[in-house]
């Protein structure tokens, strides 16, 4: 993935104290998207989308390998805090999803994102 942050944003990174967050967007195949922050307590809106805090999600470190194999991602939490219901896991309508995660300084947009990680959910199902 190349490197997508700017030299602000890359400056700010630098410092012992930060002001980021992570920035989440979830487009489904039916092209509805879900905008949400997991790690910050206020709304951020970023390049015409709001991203709205989502604090009873938790996501695990995304797992990258060298080699060709999938990325893994676990995400954990109360799906009603997306507005995620069973009956649309169950009607399919999360299978294939695109995700986007990236950071921004929350307290400067202007310094841009940088992009973390972007897929699609495989199938998706309730355990």
């Amino acid at each position: 993935m190349k490197d997508s942050m700017s030299a602000e944003l890359k400056a700010h990174m630098a410092l012992a104290t930060t002001t980021v967050a992570m920035l989440t967007k979830l487009v489904r195949a039916d092209g509805e998207e879900f905008t949400v922050t997991l790690d910050h307590d206020q709304s951020i809106t970023f390049n015409g989308d709001t991203y709205e805090p989502s604090l009873g999600m938790d996501s695990s470190n995304v797992e990258t390998s060298s080699t060709l194999s999938v990325d893994n991602l676990d995400a954990k939490g109360q799906l009603l805090a997306l507005g995620i219901s069973e009956s649309e896991i169950d009607a399919g309508l999360w299978d294939m999803c695109a995700v986007s995660v990236m950071r921004v300084n929350w307290s400067d947009l202007t310094m841009g994102d940088e992009l973390i990680k972007r897929g699609h959910f495989g199938q998706i199902s309730i355990g």
